[in-house]
């Protein structure tokens, strides 16, 4: 039988930007808390701290990602020693919910949905080096160069990058599920080790 994949939805999806910054806090600093009307995607640069997504609480690092939902509570800070570099995407999973050009201020009393389920992980753990990050800074750049424009670009590069985080997701299931086959093995390893320490000694 073939293995169902965790996450479903991802062939559902019709994202849209509507807004994309880089950002880069003294040390010491911090932003939040706060709440948005869309979705977030953050990416680590450079540096480390603290983010708090709803009652969660992750030390980041270079080469981590954050996802925020609609109306999650989030603080960002930075260590006391290093500047924090990040990268950060306003989208939704569907187009048609930011209801016209401007983007996250057409979003008014509804919540935009994900189509993705469960929900994707709030902390991932990756590399700077991977192309969910590629993406994630030309994403970044060709907004601020054209916030209205380059729509073909913007959708490509978005496609592009969901379908990276998707491969994110995928991934650090897999190394998760190494990890617990390998805690396993251990144990059972120790239990018969407790259970031959407990034997007789024999001269057979």
């Amino acid at each position: 039988m073939a293995k169902q994949p965790l996450y479903s939805g991802w062939e559902e999806v019709s994202p849209c930007l509507g807004y994309a910054n880089f950002y880069e806090g003294e040390p010491g600093s911090c932003f939040g808390p706060r709440s948005l009307r869309d979705f977030q995607l953050i990416f680590v640069l450079a540096g480390e701290g603290e983010a708090k997504l709803g009652d969660a609480l992750y030390n980041i690092c270079s080469g981590d990602i954050l996802f925020s939902p609609p109306r999650e509570v989030q603080t960002v800070s930075a260590s006391s020693d290093q500047r924090l570099r990040l990268v950060g995407l306003h989208f939704v999973f569907e187009a048609s919910e930011y209801g016209g050009p401007e983007g996250i201020n057409c979003i008014e009393k509804t919540v935009p949905g994900c189509p993705v389920r469960p929900l994707p992980p709030l902390y991932l753990r990756s590399r700077l080096s991977r192309p969910i990050f590629t993406f994630g800074k030309d994403l970044a750049l060709s907004y601020i160069s054209s916030p209205h424009g380059r729509l073909l670009e913007k959708k490509g590069l978005l496609l592009l990058l969901f379908q990276a985080w998707r491969e994110e997701i995928e991934r650090a299931r897999g190394e998760e599920n190494v990890s617990r086959r390998h805690l396993l093995l251990v144990e059972r390893a120790e239990s018969a080790l407790c259970h031959n320490l407990k034997k007789s000694p024999s001269w057979d």
